[in-house]
């Protein structure tokens, strides 16, 4: 988001500026309450923000 930085956003969220890069590069899975929290700083849906859930063969 335009004017968004991800040291703004980290501090917000209370954690590392590493940590969120690892996250957005995908070498760290974010909790669940984590994933809430960024949605909503950015104002986005959860289901916006992490990618859909592979169902398993049955």
């Amino acid at each position: 988001m335009k004017g968004y930085t991800q040291e703004r956003l980290a501090k917000e969220l209370g954690i590392s500026v590493s940590i969120l890069g690892e996250i957005e590069r995908g070498n760290r899975m974010p909790s669940d309450s984590l994933v809430g929290q960024i949605a909503e700083r950015l104002n986005i849906s959860v289901e916006e923000l992490a990618p859909p859930k592979l169902e398993s063969n049955k």
